[in-house]
This record gives structure tokens, sequence and C-alpha cells, in this order.
């Protein structure tokens, strides 16, 4: 089983998912979110606006809202994630897929946890 499939088999995408809708909610971000979706909208009237338009128009603003400690919390619960899955593989002689250290996959320029480009 590949580490993608082990976060969703084990439930520890749904988990990661509940606990940042929580900390979302806790730090004002969905607050902040629902009222700028509610502000577009009226600003362009309900008939007029579809989700598609709602979301392109929030979702730069709504990204770069979520607080440093929220997306260092979670990515720092992956990272313990994927550390484990690797360990354990590496306890029952799984080959590395790929020869990938955890270190390589985290350490590397890649997509931002913030997708504002």
């Amino acid at each position: 089983m590949n580490i993608s499939h082990a976060f969703d088999e084990t439930g520890e995408r749904a988990r990661l998912r509940e606990l940042l809708l929580q900390r979302l909610t806790e730090c004002g971000w969905v607050t902040l979110v629902e009222e700028k979706c509610r502000e577009y909208i009226r600003a362009k009237e309900v008939e007029n606006v579809t989700l598609d338009e709602v979301v392109n128009e929030v979702k730069k603003d709504a990204r770069k809202a979520v607080p440093e400690e929220v997306k260092r919390e979670i990515m720092n619960l992956i990272r313990d994630f994927v550390a484990r899955m690797l360990a354990e593989r590496e306890r029952h002689g799984v080959p590395k897929e790929g020869g990938v250290q955890i270190e390589e996959i985290f350490d590397q320029p890649g997509p931002s946890t913030s997708r504002d480009a």
C-alpha cells in the first residue's frame, strides 16, 4: 500500500480534514470567508452569479488568510504520518518507493502551502 492510499485507508485524511475545519473555525477564518462570499454575491446580485465565480473571486484571499500556525500544524501532522508509514514499511522490509526519504519529500521546493501564484 502506498502512502497516499494509507492516508485514506487509515482515516488520517478525514481526521486531518476535521481538525483543519476546527482550527479554521476557531480562528475566525470560516466566518471571514463566508462574509467575503456574501459581499461578492450582494455586489453582483444573486441572480447574476455562479458558484464558480464566487469561488474564483474569494479563493486567493481565503488562502492568504489561513493563519501560518494552522498551516504549520497540519503540515507537521502530515509529516509525522508519512514518517510513521515509512518507518513501518522499513520494519516490515518493504522497499522504499523510488528510494525516497521523508526529508527528500518535504525539503524539495514544490507547491507552497498557499496557492496564490
